[in-house]
């Protein structure tokens, strides 16, 4: 996935400064892969130029034009990152490993953007650990057939003791 498409699919739903936008990259690209800011300012340039996002009160969004290039384009799979910061119960965890084919890239990389979304940390670029998931997002991911590439735990996170 390519920093525009990473960039483009974050915005869908969501709006946010340049700050989360930056933890939402960070989190997704392995370390020696993370794009330094001057090309993501250059990105976020020439997406608002090219009228795909915008910029208004310092919050980076999605504009209808961007809105259609993702449809358009066969990228059209909902989104569910949260609008609030997502909350987790003390020891309610959920473990996510995923191994979805080449030829469906598209919803790997989908995936991965609404994990990072909601509030998932990356143990491996497919090993994925943070809150329970939604019901919405459980019953979308087997509507769209992902659900069959992927296992889910539910783990309980305890400190060894001295």
């Amino acid at each position: 996935m390519t920093l525009t498409d990473f960039i483009i699919t974050i915005l869908k739903n969501n709006h946010g400064d340049y700050k989360d936008l930056r933890r939402r990259i960070y989190s997704f690209y392995s370390d020696d892969k993370i794009p330094n800011d001057a090309v993501v300012r250059n990105t976020l340039s020439r997406l608002k130029r090219n009228g795909v996002i915008s910029h208004n009160n310092n919050m980076w969004e999605i504009t209808g034009e961007g809105k259609e290039l993702m449809i358009n384009e066969g990228r059209g799979l909902k989104n569910f990152f949260p609008k609030k910061s997502v909350k987790t119960k003390e020891g309610s965890q959920t473990l996510i490993l995923f191994d979805i084919p080449e030829n469906e890239r598209y919803k790997r990389d989908w995936l991965r953007s609404e994990l990072i979304g909601l509030g998932y940390e990356m143990i491996q670029r497919s090993v994925w650990y943070g809150p329970k998931l939604p019901k919405k997002f459980l019953q979308y991911i087997i509507e769209e057939k992902i659900y069959n590439f992927m296992h889910i735990f539910n783990v309980k996170k305890e400190l060894l003791k001295k």
